[in-house]
C-alpha cells in the first residue's frame, strides 16, 4: 500500500509511524493497533507552493498543571519513560503561586491528535486539554 506521509512523525519513541484510522483499516491492524511495517521513500520531497503561508498555528496536548515544579516534572518524566516525545513544561510566573503547566507538542492541524489523546487516555492520563497557540 502507498501512503502520503505528511507530519513529523508518531509521537511514541518506539514506532517509527503512525497511520490515520482509515489507513490502518485498509491494512487490517485496527484490532492490533501495532504492526511491524516497512517505509520507503517514492519520490522527490514536494515542494512548497509559491505565494501560500504556512499556518503558524500549534496546538498543544495539555496534561497537567501543577503549582509545584517537582510535580510538573515528575509527570513529564512519567510521559517521556512511557514513549512520548515532545513533552515540554510551560512555565507561567505571572501569577501566584506560579503554574507549570506539562504539555505534549507541538502539533500541526493535519497530525493526528486524536490518536494521542486515546492513547493518552487508555495509559490513564484523563483530564487533557487542546491549546491552540497563534
Amino acid at each position: 500500500m502507498i501512503l502520503k506521509v505528511n507530519d513529523r512523525g508518531p509521537f511514541l519513541h518506539s514506532r517509527i509511524i503512525d497511520l490515520s484510522y482509515g489507513a490502518a483499516q485498509a491494512l487490517d491492524m485496527v484490532n492490533e493497533g501495532t504492526a511491524r511495517v516497512e517505509v520507503r521513500a517514492l519520490g522527490a520531497v514536494g515542494r512548497a507552493v509559491p505565494g501560500v503561508e504556512r499556518s503558524t498555528e500549534q496546538i498543544y496536548i495539555q496534561v497537567g498543571a501543577f503549582a509545584q515544579r517537582p510535580n510538573a516534572s515528575e509527570m513529564a518524566d512519567r510521559l517521556e519513560a512511557a514513549g512520548y516525545a515532545l513533552v515540554g513544561i510551560d512555565s507561567d510566573l505571572s501569577q501566584t503561586p506560579a503554574l507549570y503547566r506539562v504539555r505534549i507538542g507541538p502539533f500541526a492541524r493535519s497530525d493526528n491528535i486524536a490518536d494521542v489523546v486515546d492513547d493518552l487516555s487508555a495509559a490513564g492520563v484523563s483530564g487533557t486539554y487542546l491549546i491552540v497557540e497563534q
